[in-house]
C-alpha cells in the first residue's frame, strides 16, 4: 500500500510541497500560491527544486486558447515527472508530496485529477518518497498493474468524468440537447 497524506500539505523540515506551475514561474493561484508564501518557491522559476517547493509545470500562461486548459500536452507533463522523480531519488531524505487531491473535477490547468494519476504512473516506477493524497491514493489505480490499468472500465473510470464536466457546463449541454432533439447520437 502507498503511503498518503490527508488534507493540506504542510510546512515541515523533510516535506518538499509539489505543485503545478507554469513556465514563466508565475506563482499566483491555487497551490503554486501557497508554494510561493508557504515552502519557498521562487517567483519567476517554472520548474524543479526551489526552497522546500517542486514546481511541476502543467499550465502555460502564454496560450490564450481555451483559458490555457489543457496548455502543456501530457507527453510533456510527463517529461517533468520523470524529471521530478529524478530529483526525489537524488533527495531520498526528503518527502515529495503531491498537491493534487482533485479525482474527477478538473484543475487550474484542465486536467483531472485521473487523469493526471495516469501521467505519474505513465512517468515509470515511482519512487516510495513521492507521496500521494489520500484521495489519490483512495481511487485505487496506484495498485493496479499496467494490464489493469489499461482495461479501467468506462463505468468505474470515464462515466464519472463525463458527469462531473457535464455538471460543470450546464450551457454546453443544454446547447448538445438542442442541436441532438430528434437525433441518434452514437
Amino acid at each position: 500500500m502507498r503511503k498518503f497524506y490527508i488534507g493540506n500539505v504542510t510546512p515541515e523540515a523533510n516535506t518538499i510541497f509539489v505543485f503545478g506551475s507554469n513556465p514563466e514561474g508565475r506563482h499566483g493561484a491555487g497551490a503554486a500560491k501557497v508554494a510561493r508564501n508557504q515552502f519557498g518557491a521562487i517567483y519567476g522559476q517554472g520548474e524543479g527544486l526551489q526552497g522546500n517547493a517542486y514546481a511541476l509545470p502543467t499550465k502555460d500562461l502564454r496560450v490564450k486558447e481555451n483559458r490555457g486548459l489543457r496548455s502543456i500536452s501530457k507527453e510533456d507533463i510527463i517529461k517533468s515527472i520523470k524529471k521530478l522523480y529524478e530529483t526525489a531519488r537524488q533527495y531520498s531524505d526528503k518527502q515529495f508530496k503531491i498537491a493534487y487531491r482533485n479525482t474527477y473535477s478538473a484543475s487550474l490547468n484542465g486536467y483531472t485529477g485521473l487523469e493526471m494519476i495516469d501521467m505519474f504512473l505513465e512517468a515509470g516506477p515511482i519512487p516510495d518518497n513521492i507521496i500521494f493524497s489520500k484521495e489519490w491514493v483512495d481511487t485505487g489505480k496506484f495498485n493496479l498493474s499496467k494490464e489493469e490499468l489499461e482495461d479501467f472500465s468506462y463505468t468505474e473510470g470515464y462515466l464519472p468524468l463525463w458527469q462531473e464536466w457535464a455538471r460543470q457546463n450546464p450551457e454546453l449541454i443544454e446547447e448538445l440537447r438542442i442541436k441532438a432533439a430528434g437525433k441518434t447520437l452514437t
